[in-house]
């Protein structure tokens, strides 16, 4: 399954803002018609992300346009500068023997 996770960012123009560097999580809980995916963020304390999700597809390299879930905010971990947020989709709509990518 290939999952590509989105967010929104907002920039300060006060700050000399960094790229977030983002991972995706394992997908679990993993049944007929739906999963559970997720990821995380690692920013600067001062970037805002404005929302959390991934794009899911049968194709390879999927985008927006293909299935979205927006995810939840689950935990934000502060270390000095940077900051870690991670966040949980439902994956639903899924067709039974389908591999997604």
């Amino acid at each position: 399954m290939f999952l590509l996770a989105f967010a929104g960012c907002q920039k300060d123009e006060n700050f000399d803002n960094k790229i977030p560097e983002v991972s995706t999580a394992n997908v679990t809980n993993i049944a007929e018609l739906n999963a559970e995916g997720g990821g995380s963020f690692l920013t600067e304390f001062n970037t805002f992300i404005s929302a959390y999700g991934l794009c899911y597809s049968t194709n390879q390299n999927p985008t927006i346009t293909d299935s979205i879930s927006e995810g939840k905010l689950i935990s934000i971990t502060k270390d000095g500068n940077d900051r870690e947020e991670i966040f949980k989709c439902q994956l639903t709509g899924l067709l039974p023997n389908t591999t997604i990518m």
